[in-house]
């Protein structure tokens, strides 16, 4: 039961992780503040491409596969740690789960993400750019893109599942082949201190 409370702690973990769209590498040389070019777009043009490629509904539509993934990887990780739990132990186990997650994406700051985006956007891309993308995303090809898209993502986070299970599974054992190694180097510790430091 730990066992399945640490790991389904870090499933949650990594919802914000798993939530993020790709989008390249970022780089932590750019100041949050930094001034804003002079071509840079307006603040009413950010937020048209924003409303335009459906932000706010791709985001929503992430977080619903996340959801799902993580309650599909916690029962999974709790029936493999409790073969045959009693009633009221896997409906504790249901109602904790459902009610973490939806606690967790029901406050995701979608809004508020999105205002601390528009300056970054203003920053990187000049108002020719986004109008070249605007028109992209306006022509036939950039609306089926769109049109696709949630379902592109859905499909996307059910083929990476097995992927995310591993490496979980795999960070879990380190962790606990880390604590047992911390555990067994202090018992030696204790051993040779309790025998006079003899050996």
């Amino acid at each position: 039961m730990q066992k399945f409370a640490l790991l389904f702690v870090i499933c949650l973990a990594g919802m914000g992780l798993l939530a993020q769209q790709p989008s390249g590498q970022t780089t932590s040389s750019q100041p949050v503040n930094q001034a804003l070019p002079a071509d840079a777009p307006s603040r009413e043009q950010v937020l048209q491409f924003f409303d335009l490629i459906q932000v706010k509904k791709l985001t929503e539509t992430t977080m619903q596969a996340v959801r799902q993934q993580v309650e599909a990887m916690g029962k999974q990780i709790f029936h493999d740690e409790m073969p045959n739990p009693t009633p009221e132990q896997q409906k504790f186990m249901d109602d904790l789960m459902s009610s973490t997650i939806t606690e967790i994406t029901g406050s995701f700051p979608i809004d508020e993400m999105l205002d601390t985006m528009v300056p970054v956007y203003q920053r990187h891309l000049s108002k020719s750019d986004l109008e070249a993308v605007i028109a992209f995303y306006s022509s036939p090809v950039g609306q089926k893109l769109l049109r696709e898209q949630p379902q592109m993502i859905q499909e996307s986070m059910q083929a990476m599942a097995p992927i995310q299970q591993r490496m979980i599974r795999d960070m879990l054992d380190k962790v606990q082949a880390r604590i047992m190694n911390s555990i067994e180097e202090e018992r030696k510790k204790e051993k040779h201190k309790d025998s006079g430091g003899k050996s």
